[in-house]
């Protein structure tokens, strides 16, 4: 088992914890564990990112592809506890407007199944 990233269960989403999304090789084992459950049918996903004081272009390219290959499928993606300063990172990169951002669990569990 990986210990900078899980998975669990949250209503009819799959909830990935990560601790950190520096590097890109970690990085690709995500977006291909993330791949296998879409093709067993999972669709809706939320990042929880509470434990993420800052990303760097690896970790939004990250974010990008697990987004897009959830809308490719019908799905919806949310990102949750996301810090300040990843926020910032999303405004400056010009990002943000293209993810939906939630305070916590509950919030983008409903987020992603409204």
């Amino acid at each position: 088992m990986n210990t900078n990233y899980h998975f669990s269960e949250r209503g009819n989403a799959k909830v990935l914890f990560v601790d950190q999304l520096f590097n890109e090789l970690e990085n690709k084992q995500i977006i291909t564990s993330v791949s296998e459950l879409i093709e067993n049918g999972q669709i809706n996903f939320i990042i929880d990112l509470s434990k993420v004081p800052y990303i760097n272009s690896a970790g939004l390219n990250c974010l990008l592809s697990i987004q897009h290959k959830t809308q490719k499928v019908g799905g919806q993606f949310s990102l949750s506890g996301v810090s300040p300063q990843v926020i910032k990172l999303f405004e400056i990169t010009k990002l943000k407007p293209f993810f939906k951002f939630t305070n916590g669990l509950e919030e983008a569990s409903m987020a992603v199944t409204a």
